[in-house]
């Protein structure tokens, strides 16, 4: 299926591309401070997601092959949101591969993606 498919997600995923959503910070980890670096978990907080009911979620395994933008290839029709699974799944380095760190991923539905993704372009 094509992103342009999905319920008017096309129309958000542009916008929330990870460039224009979270804020790059100097990385003092590195020897050059001109360096700058996302930190998902600074810039984006979802309040009570351990909370939500599980019904808007469904469950993904990864595969040996799976990197976070085919999961969010897979699941969305688009690599730009694989930042949300991470958020959702508590992954503090995006950097380590799905596979095999993280056994099962909750994935939330696509019926919900474009009311969060509102909800983050406003606030």
């Amino acid at each position: 299926m094509k992103v342009y498919q999905f319920n008017g997600l096309a129309d958000f995923v542009s916008v929330f591309d990870l460039a224009n959503l979270f804020n790059a910070y100097p990385d003092t980890k590195l020897d050059d401070p001109t360096q700058l670096s996302y930190n998902i978990n600074r810039t984006l907080m979802f309040n009570n997601i351990d909370k939500t009911p599980l019904t808007y979620f469904k469950k993904y395994t990864p595969k040996q092959s799976d990197c976070w933008t085919l999961i969010s290839y897979y699941v969305y029709g688009t690599t730009e949101l694989w930042w949300l699974i991470c958020k959702v799944n508590g992954v503090k380095d995006p950097t380590i591969e799905p596979f095999p760190t993280y056994t099962e991923l909750k994935i939330l539905n696509k019926e919900y993606v474009n009311n969060i993704l509102s909800q983050i372009k406003q606030g």
